[in-house]
């Protein structure tokens, strides 16, 4: 029926924009089309967001093992290609209102917490933090009253990992500062 037309919809739909990142926008944007479509009225969403935690839930460890090959490395890359691809999606989803705020502070909260307690996968989980917010900055700081209220939700903890260089290559710690400085906001 239409429930499995749009599951299959959907998988195809976060296949593309994650593999297509420059076009990540314009598959959102089809989202927005459908889920305004007669046919899909309002059903889409809550698939797209079902699909958002799948993702995360399923993610394969991250990280790259170097005794491997160069096949191993490579297919590392699309992991993560992927996985980081997925926060952008979403980050799409939400400024075009396909998903929520409630939502993105989950997803932020969950990244947060793995970044904290996972040492494999904290370089993995620091850059979809980073591109995440790079995609959706400008429209979350806008929902909230006061910037201070955005800066303690957000970019407190954002600040002290752009400090720690225990926990952080140089390169993510410049992740990190260049959301603090809002470069590469969108």
């Amino acid at each position: 029926g239409s429930k499995d037309l749009l599951d299959i919809l959907v998988a195809d739909l976060f296949e593309k924009a994650i593999k297509q990142q420059t076009f990540c926008e314009h598959y959102a944007r089809l989202a927005l089309d459908l889920n305004s479509s007669d046919t899909f009225k309002d059903k889409l969403t809550p698939i797209l967001i079902n699909y958002c935690k799948d993702l995360y839930k399923k993610n394969e460890k991250l990280f790259y093992d170097d005794e491997g090959d160069y096949d191993d490395f490579c297919e590392y890359l699309s992991r993560k290609k992927k996985f980081i691809g997925n926060f952008q999606f979403m980050g799409e989803l939400y400024k075009l209102s396909l998903i929520s705020v409630t939502i993105i502070e989950n997803f932020f909260n969950l990244l947060l917490k793995d970044i904290k307690s996972d040492s494999e996968m904290r370089e993995s989980y620091s850059e979809c933090m980073c591109k995440l917010l790079s995609v959706i900055g400008n429209k979350l700081e806008e929902q909230y009253s006061t910037k201070l209220v955005f800066y303690n939700k957000y970019l407190k903890q954002i600040k002290e990992f752009s400090t720690n260089k225990e926990m952080f290559k140089p390169r993510i710690r410049f992740l990190f500062m260049d959301c603090l400085e809002r470069k590469k906001w969108l």
